[in-house]
């Protein structure tokens, strides 16, 4: 259920010599729990756009920093066992909550002087169309569709009407930044959006330039990623479960709640669990590895163990989602989606050529140093940012 949250500087502002003044709202805690994606997406990209803009970032307030508290991740429901109609009660409250706080975020942040806000888009939240009421240019920062994710934890017959609200919030935007191609999804009308990839940190990618790969008489697959359904667990023991017993083949698990695939594959192969990795432990698990695996990924989402992987050299085996056909067509080993005999024939290409490993490892490579590190995409959000502002002047 969604609780109300407060929004209150927790940093100082980064300074840049631009001359624009930005805040970088979040309003979601979960968001900000250390070990996930989300957090170090917000973290970088504060960072980042900082070197651009004065940005002062409003965060909420369980997750500061200076509190030591880890906030809780969203209460989830069994989306199975819960009434549509309690669903119902559920949006109405969440947006009555999340508009009360929104409405008061909205006077505090028109009454600043800010040129933008940068709004990461959360379920419900009614705050862009506050700030278009109030003139304050908006920039949305969005990443998945959150009237589907929603579904996971319950159901509601109001699912419709928010998946409307969902497309006119992006639609009263300034601008929109949809991360993957979720712009793909809305199609909206215009030129007030754009498809982002993720990106890499500049010292991680670094760390494997002249990364040299173990001898591939055992390939060695790795898969990395907190267990999540999405991440099609059951395809990636189907495949693994059907590789040829003639080719010298071990995989690697790295991330959390993962045993339930070690012990399905005990008998299959040699399986080397290493458990959740910050990021200089995974660069050294990862220099060791051959083929980085994605078993499954929603259809429209940027994947950051993909850039991981390529940015260590390894050759991907990639499900075609829409998103990873319509980026990477000429630098991944593609399978179809939910087809574990389609993936295990893809890795048996890669086992069986292994050459073809060490070209596709350094073309991804050296794909992701030419257009995705961090530094390269928020230069190009910036510039859209301040083009925009320009416009409206």
């Amino acid at each position: 259920m969604a609780t109300e949250t407060q929004v209150v500087p927790d940093m100082p502002a980064k300074m840049s010599g631009c001359g624009l003044k930005g805040a970088y709202v979040v309003t979601e805690p979960g968001c900000l729990m250390p070990t996930s994606g989300a957090h170090n997406h917000i973290m970088t990209g504060i960072s980042e756009l900082g070197r651009h803009f004065e940005i002062q970032p409003l965060l909420p307030v369980a997750s500061a920093p200076s509190s030591g508290k880890v906030p809780a991740c969203s209460q989830s429901y069994d989306a199975s066992s819960t009434s549509p109609c309690a669903g119902v009660l559920r949006d109405l409250k969440r947006l009555a909550v999340q508009a009360r706080s929104a409405w008061k975020l909205t006077r505090r942040l028109s009454g600043a002087n800010y040129d933008f806000v940068y709004v990461r888009s959360n379920f419900l939240d009614p705050l862009p169309f506050f700030l278009r009421l109030r003139g304050v240019p908006c920039v949305i920062e969005s990443n998945g569709l959150q009237y589907e994710g929603i579904k996971k934890h319950y159901r509601s017959h109001l699912s419709p009407l928010n998946r409307l609200l969902e497309r006119l919030t992006y639609s009263v935007a300034t601008h929109v930044f949809f991360v993957g191609s979720y712009g793909d999804y809305w199609k909206l009308p215009g030129d007030r959006w754009i498809n982002v990839e993720n990106g890499v940190e500049g010292d991680f990618l670094n760390s494997f330039a002249t990364a040299r790969r173990p001898p591939v008489s055992t390939l060695r697959l790795c898969f990395v990623g907190s267990l999540m359904q999405h991440h099609r667990p059951d395809v990636l023991i189907e495949a693994v479960k059907r590789l040829s017993q003639s080719h010298q083949v071990e995989l690697h698990l790295v991330g959390a709640r993962q045993d339930s695939i070690a012990n399905s594959l005990a008998n299959a192969l040699p399986v080397i669990m290493h458990g959740f990795l910050e990021r200089e432990p995974l660069a050294a698990v990862l220099r060791e590895m051959h083929v980085g695996l994605i078993a499954g990924a929603p259809e429209y989402a940027s994947l950051m163990k993909l850039l991981d992987y390529g940015a260590a050299r390894m050759a991907v085996v990639a499900p075609n989602t829409h998103h990873l056909t319509s980026w990477f067509p000429d630098d991944l080993v593609f399978f179809n989606s939910g087809d574990p005999a389609s993936m295990a024939d893809a890795i048996l290409s890669l086992a069986e050529d292994r050459e073809r490993v060490a070209k596709l490892g350094n073309q991804l490579h050296d794909r992701i140093r030419q257009e995705f590190t961090w530094e390269k995409i928020f230069a190009k959000k910036a510039e859209i940012i301040q083009q925009r502002i320009q416009e409206m002047r």
